[in-house]
């Protein structure tokens, strides 16, 4: 293949003719001694004269042929001369005793008349060339005989042994594929107690999102519906101080059309309480308890207004309001994080009050009154709003100390309670 080509190049030991050949040619254990190779090149002639010359020294070469007898890759035999070969190794050599086996005639009497009696050493002769002759036929059948009945019983014993082998080993595989099996059928009997947990998880978290969803709307609907309520009141407010302020009306004037408004404002609040109340049925929670309260305690204060006459009115003689033309200027300290009231009623500061979460002395000097906001929570959650009135007063040391004298509270309470 070399000669065929431009650059020499490995030929693969598999696929080369030489392996190809002797694959075929030797079979048993014959072993190749030597291999000579020549170049038909005349310019290689000397280096051919000293392999030829090599290869005489070494014509000493023996091969050892094996006895074993191989099976012929075409008798159908189930078992590959590699698993053969290797079964025979572990056999062994076998220890086969030369017993003689042959039985001949006896032979004829052996007597001697005299010197010249040639017929008798001729008969003799004739007897034990003819029993050699036969011996040797014989002893041929035997051997030949023997041969093919060694062969049939390796072959008979190699299948047993190796089906044998074969045998433990599917068995061997069969207990690792049980194994396996139950394995991996506990894993799935587990893998679906864990999935059908996960799924009974997943539709409880669904259940509660959807019950947080529709709470988280229904409070939105409360909202719109409590701040539509808060607008309409602070328009009525609003209505309120503009009568309360024109100079030229009369008292009786002013406080009939006060009356109309808050009469025409609290229609409104009923019709909408009751456009609620039809809407939702079911029970609520705190925060929507306490506004169920007081949207009936509005009911209540419509109704007892609606009887009411007109009548002085009540004021503090603690915390009178100053004279709009004193200089007078509230700072309202309010909490970080105040909560809505939603009441009805809603504190009133005056228009130059400035708004704080963080009191600072020097502020507090420029203020006349002090107004402080606090809120409270009790354990069944209504809301109390405490508004904390106060005078600041200057002191002989350049601060201001403020002097409390009054307290007005906001506060929520069920009707349950």
């Amino acid at each position: 293949d070399n000669q065929l080509r431009d650059k020499a190049a490995t030929i693969s030991y598999r696929d080369s003719k030489i392996t190809h050949l002797f694959k075929n040619s030797f079979e048993g254990t014959g072993k190749v001694r030597m291999i000579i190779c020549l170049n038909p090149k005349p310019e290689d002639f000397n280096e051919n004269q000293g392999v030829l010359n090599f290869a005489q020294l070494s014509k000493d070469i023996a091969v050892s042929e094996g006895n074993e007898v191989l099976p012929p890759s075409q008798s159908g035999f189930p078992v590959s001369r590699r698993d053969f070969l290797k079964w025979l190794n572990k056999l062994g050599s076998i220890n086969i005793s030369d017993k003689e086996v042959l039985s001949f005639p006896s032979p004829p009497p052996f007597t001697i008349s005299g010197s010249e009696d040639a017929e008798s050493i001729a008969r003799l002769r004739d007897y034990y060339q003819h029993i050699a002759q036969e011996r040797g036929s014989l002893q041929e059948i035997f051997e030949r005989k023997a041969a093919e009945m060694e062969q049939q019983l390796q072959r008979a014993l190699c299948t047993v042994d190796l089906q044998e082998v074969r045998i433990e080993e599917l068995e061997e595989e069969r207990d690792e594929t049980e194994r396996l099996l139950s394995t991996l059928t506990y894993k799935l009997k587990q893998m679906r107690r864990e999935n059908l947990i996960l799924r009974q998880r997943l539709e409880h978290c669904e259940l509660e999102e959807n019950d947080k969803l529709n709470q988280e709307e229904e409070h939105r609907r409360r909202e719109r519906l409590y701040q539509e309520q808060l607008r309409k009141k602070e328009k009525t407010l609003h209505q309120v101080r503009e009568i309360c302020e024109r100079p030229l009306i009369s008292s009786t004037k002013r406080f009939k059309s006060i009356e109309n408004i808050h009469n025409t404002s609290t229609a409104a609040d009923v019709d909408l309480i009751n456009s609620d109340k039809t809407m939702q049925n079911e029970e609520l929670s705190t925060p929507h308890r306490v506004a169920l309260a007081r949207q009936k305690w509005e009911e209540r204060t419509a109704n007892q207004n609606a009887s009411t006459k007109t009548r002085t009115g009540y004021y503090n003689t603690r915390f009178h309001r100053r004279s709009k033309s004193a200089n007078c200027r509230v700072i309202d300290h309010q909490p970080r994080n105040r909560i809505p009231e939603g009441t009805i009623l809603q504190p009133r500061m005056p228009r130059f009050c400035k708004t704080t979460n963080k009191l600072n002395a020097e502020e507090l000097k420029k203020c006349s009154d002090y107004v402080l906001t606090h809120q409270e929570v009790d354990q069944k959650g209504c809301l109390t709003t405490h508004v904390v009135k106060g005078e600041c007063i200057p002191t002989s040391g350049g601060g201001t100390a403020v002097r409390f004298n009054d307290v007005e509270r906001l506060s929520h309470e069920s009707p349950k309670v």
